[in-house]
Order: C-alpha cells, then structure tokens, then sequence
C-alpha cells in the first residue's frame, strides 16, 4: 500500500504497510489442495498472478483474484502488523500541513479497512483503490489528470512498481527499505530518496523542487 499527496499549496509524500497478509492470500489462492502452489519467497517477489504462475488465461488469473479476494475479505486484511513509528509520522506530517493521500492496488474498501483497524484513516484525505488491470502507474496518472495529485507530490513505496509510477508521472519518489521490496529492487529504480525509518518522511516535508 502506498500514501501519496493529493492536490496542496505544498507537495505531500506517499508510503506503505507490511505485506504478510497479500503473501498469505496469494499462497492460499494458488494452493489446489491443502499444500500452498507457491512459496512465501515467491508470493513475496511477484505482485501479479501472471507472474507468480506463469499462466495469462484470463478466466484462470480472474480466479486466482476471485479466491484472493474472498480470503482477504474474510481475514487477510487484519494480518497485518503496524511498523513501529507510523503513526507518530503520519502526525507529524498532518501537523506540518501535509495533506496525504493513498495509492494502492488493494480494493478501496480493503485499503479503508486497514486505515481503520490500525486507527490511521484520519491522517489521509482520500483513498485511492486498484482495479483489476490496471497497472499502478496507470491509476497514478488518472489521479494527476483529475487533478488529486499535486505535480510536487512525492510518492513514497515499498516496491519497484511504486517508483516506477512516480517516474512515469514525472513525480519524485521515495524508497522505504522496511516494506516487501529489496534493497536491490528499490535501488534499481533510482529513487529520489531514501527512508530507512519513518521519521525519515519529515526530512521530504516540505518539497523544495
């Protein structure tokens, strides 16, 4: 899940929570039987059915998500544990008058459950869900062309596909090397900044450009 900004007199950053809940969902989509199709490793590595199974049949990967979903639904989305330090940021931020925003390729509701199991809901003020198909950079640009996104807004994310929707929409980025991705990953994307804790977002607030 990544936060981004949405339209402000300042830029505003973007960021994410752990992922132990997608890497469950994914094992028990692909599982046959009792026994998980793929490993915590790879669910972990690839952010889509088609790559984590090598299959493209449309019919195939629109069940995978199906299965993913209904045990998400059930439980996934409260497998998740809050990283240390996320909450006081977020505050911080909103008291320095950045206005935050999220950019994730979870349904909307899911996104909105989480924020509010976890009590962060408040920080953000919108909430921007994935559809099936639509890549990240794709949902990114739509935001900026309605005009939610600020030009000056920085993205902040925890995986290739994060920065890489920055870049493509001209946008700085911001690296978290505690999230789902690797260093190497991240690395490879080139971004702006790096975070190796979230008191680290303060230091993008505000954005000179």
């Amino acid at each position: 899940m990544c936060f981004l900004t949405s339209t402000a007199p300042c830029p505003t950053p973007v960021w994410a929570l752990p992922a132990p809940s997608t890497t469950a969902c994914k094992r028990w989509a692909t599982s046959p039987g009792p026994r998980p199709a793929c490993t915590a490793t790879s669910a972990r590595r690839w952010t889509t059915f088609r790559a984590l199974t090598g299959r493209d049949e449309v019919a195939h990967l629109a069940d995978l998500v199906a299965a993913y979903r209904v045990r998400y639904a059930e439980s996934g989305y409260a497998e998740n544990t809050l990283y240390a330090g996320v909450p006081e940021a977020l505050q911080a931020l909103r008291q320095a008058g950045a206005v935050l925003g999220v950019v994730t390729s979870k349904r909307v509701d899911f996104a909105e459950q989480i924020l509010e199991l976890f009590g962060l809901r408040q920080h953000f003020a919108w909430v921007s869900g994935g559809e099936i198909g639509t890549p990240k950079w794709q949902q990114l640009r739509q935001l900026c062309e309605q005009g939610q996104v600020a030009p000056s807004a920085v993205m902040i994310g925890d995986r290739d596909v994060d920065l890489q929707a920055a870049h493509r929409n001209g946008l700085r980025s911001a690296a978290v090397y505690w999230g789902f991705g690797s260093a190497e990953e991240l690395q490879g994307e080139q971004p702006h900044h790096h975070c190796l804790a979230p008191a680290d977002w303060l230091r993008l607030w505000p954005v000179s450009d």
